[in-house]
């Protein structure tokens, strides 16, 4: 199973912070089938995403260092500070243990979890029984959470079976998990399950022993009778697909593994972009753009990769359609570079575009192309002022290219006496807003004002004029 959970960083401006906030309080858990990421507090959700094949009760026991049965004490919130990160609020659950299954915890034992609502904790009920799989932290506390087996004792009959039968176990294990396809889909495509692979052939070594076997027509496959140890896992990819990296399984004595594996058909689109000297374009993020959506606001199924340090990119796995390709086809401003809106194979001109059509299991390379010289700097300056005229200070100046484009970037402040000073580029039109924050809290804001396409601006005057955050008139469309 692999357990996922979804964040917000802490609400500070201080990277370090952050830094510290991310190093110190990530647990993880790392072991043949369960990844588990556990952020305390600023949650906005929790996912848990497992093997198709299951999570059993002879993997879970083996991959959680402490499993036992009792019942809920008492649950009390608890501050947990991390360095100059801040304080999160948790939960101490405080058990009265009938069963020490696995990690010698003793008569009783504390368990933190999450306050529920979107960060992975568990809502556990006072006086009630349950069965709890816990991991451990840095710290030796320990930990459990939604994403994890853990469950009532009434629901636990097949964990607790496993649990009873152990003793009168053979000393073996077993590896079992399916290989499934994975088809590239588009925001529009109707929901379709990853299709099973059947004879699809694994091969898993050991230091004394090797066992080979292959997929069934449900595309399942099982090894039983193993001996405990550490095993390589191979699988044998057909011609086109992805071919998955080979895994490390541990193998428990009385215990399980289960190993999943999700092929693609190598699906692709490389390339290599240079500026108008010949050199390569790099850490800039190149895009497809199904040709239906290049003039929508969203454009859900959008490609996106980041060239490298030799000018060089590479689209995986993109769903079949046809697409324009360049550089500025989204919604991200060419504000952040000097290039202009760029369409494959080098056109401003999107009528002069070629369009990439992609097709399932087709690689395509050496999609080239060269960008037009960089845009002119030029400069933009104006005053911030309020209705009646006054200067504003310290309004934040936003800068918006474009028809879509988000307005989620500060380009300046304006000084004391209200003046502001933006670096833009020839030949672009921008719409400029500014907002000021009130003293005792609130923000006031101004309409969007325009700006020429060419030349340079010195006189652009933007009023402070609506209450609030937003208004309608004042929305980026």
């Amino acid at each position: 199973m692999i357990l996922l959970h979804r964040f917000s960083p802490p609400r500070q401006n201080s990277m370090a912070a952050k830094t510290e906030f991310y190093s110190k309080t990530m647990r993880i858990l790392l072991v043949p089938a369960i990844l588990i990421i556990f952020f305390p507090g600023y949650a906005e959700a929790c996912s848990c995403v497992g093997f198709m094949s299951g999570n059993p009760p002879c993997q879970s026991f083996w991959n959680s260092p402490v499993v036992f049965s009792g019942r809920v004490e008492s649950i009390k919130p608890v501050e947990v500070k991390v360095g100059d990160a801040g304080h999160f609020e948790q939960l101490i659950v405080r058990f009265a243990v009938s069963g020490d299954h696995r990690g010698g915890i003793g008569q009783t034992v504390d368990i933190v979890t999450g306050r529920g609502g979107g960060d992975c904790g568990y809502k556990f009920e006072t006086n009630e029984h349950y069965l709890v799989y816990a991991s451990k932290g840095e710290n030796g506390m320990l930990s459990t959470g939604i994403c994890m087996p853990t469950k009532k004792l009434a629901d636990a009959q097949e964990d607790l079976q496993y649990i009873q039968d152990l003793t009168k176990a053979k000393p073996v294990g077993v590896l079992f998990g399916g290989v499934w396809e994975s088809k590239a889909r588009r925001s529009t495509d109707v929901w379709q399950p990853n299709q099973p692979m059947p004879n699809i052939a694994l091969t898993f070594v050991g230091k004394e022993r090797s066992h080979a076997t292959e997929t069934d027509t449900d595309g399942k496959y099982r090894i039983s009778d193993i001996s405990p140890g550490e095993y390589v896992l191979k699988l044998n990819a057909p011609k086109g697909y992805s071919l998955p990296d080979e895994r490390m399984v541990t193998i428990h004595e009385k215990g399980c593994s289960v190993m999943d594996f999700i092929l693609a058909r190598e699906t692709s689109v490389s390339g290599r972009i240079v500026d108008s000297g010949g050199e390569p374009v790099s850490k800039l993020l190149v895009e497809m753009v199904p040709i239906e959506e290049i003039d929508r606001q969203y454009q859900k199924d959008k490609q996106v990769a980041e060239l490298d340090a030799n000018g060089r990119f590479m689209f995986r796995y993109p769903p079949p359609g046809s697409y324009y390709l360049g550089i500025g086809l989204g919604r991200w401003s060419v504000v952040k570079h000097s290039f202009p809106k760029t369409f494959y194979p080098g056109t401003p001109v999107r009528s002069s575009a070629a369009i990439i059509v992609v097709e399932e299991g087709q690689t395509q390379k050496d999609i080239d192309f060269q960008m037009p010289p960089k845009l002119a700097e030029r400069k933009i300056s104006g005053t911030v002022v309020f209705p009646n005229g006054k200067p504003v200070p310290k309004a934040a100046m936003i800068v918006i290219e474009g028809a879509y484009n988000d307005a989620n970037t500060v380009a300046a402040f304006s000084d004391e006496d209200g003046r502001f000073e933006l670096s833009l580029l020839e030949g672009l039109s921008y719409r400029v807003r500014a907002y000021v924050n009130l003293p005792g809290g609130g923000q006031r804001h101004a309409e969007l004002v325009s700006v020429p396409a060419k030349g340079r601006v010195t006189n652009l005057k933007v009023t402070i004029s609506e209450p609030g955050g937003s208004c309608a008139k004042c929305q980026i469309r």
